[in-house]
């Protein structure tokens, strides 16, 4: 936006009036105040309540670069560069890596991650990462020495070995008597028992049906960093 106050550092030239010191004196107030005061708290005349806070930082507007600045040594970056068309936030450290702070309106949460890393997300699609989420489809995530490790199964049976079962028992009395013809003579016969046990023929091996160990669940989509 234009300026009220020019700022030219060429004015006034060494043939000036004297005479007209105190107004290019007040004129380069006006323009330090006009462009400092974007950013700093800085009352233009006077000294308020306030005073205290005069000359720090209401905000810290940063114009968007076209390349990440030159690096300094020991020294940090922060500045803006357009992202699709938007400024985003960035830092470059001393060994000139550059981070892109924010993404989309939001804080750039693909900075905290490296390479490889896997994230867990509701989300269908994220730039920078990629959908992996087919090739650990049904598979639930365990603390392990190896990674990226698989196995396990979602159903279990129960085998069965061959074996024998052993019995033994007796019949139950009869009430009464019962006649018995042996030939032409009748005997009568009392209340009597019998005992009785063995072993029954060793089987043959199978298997339970198989049953479903998946608990109640929720899926999400696992993406992997670039």
């Amino acid at each position: 936006m234009a300026k009220t106050y020019s700022f030219d550092v060429s004015a006034p030239a060494n043939s000036a009036a004297p005479s007209g010191g105190a107004a290019a004196i007040r004129l380069l107030k006006n323009a330090i105040h006009e462009r400092m005061d974007l950013d700093l708290y800085w009352e233009k005349s006077g000294d308020t309540a306030d005073v205290d806070d005069i000359g720090y930082h209401r905000k810290a507007t940063l114009l968007v670069q076209s390349s990440a600045p030159t690096q300094k040594s020991d020294a940090g970056i922060v500045y803006t560069k357009d992202v699709s068309g938007k400024a985003e936030l960035f830092f470059r450290d001393e060994d000139g890596d550059e981070v892109q702070l924010t993404s989309g309106g939001a804080i750039n949460v693909s900075a905290a991650f490296a390479s490889t890393d896997f994230i867990l997300t509701a989300l269908s699609t994220k730039t920078g990462w990629t959908d992996v989420t087919t090739t650990y489809a049904g598979k639930y995530l365990r603390i392990g020495a190896t990674a990226l490790a698989t196995g396990g199964n979602s159903t279990h049976t129960h085998t069965g070995p061959s074996h024998t079962h052993t019995y033994s028992g007796t019949t139950g009395a009869p009430s009464g008597t019962t006649d018995k013809y042996s030939g032409a003579n009748q005997v009568a016969v009392y209340n009597h028992t019998h005992s009785y046990s063995g072993t029954t023929v060793a089987g043959g091996t199978g298997n339970t049906g198989a049953a479903n160990l998946d608990p109640v669940y929720v899926d999400v989509r696992m993406f992997q960093k670039d």
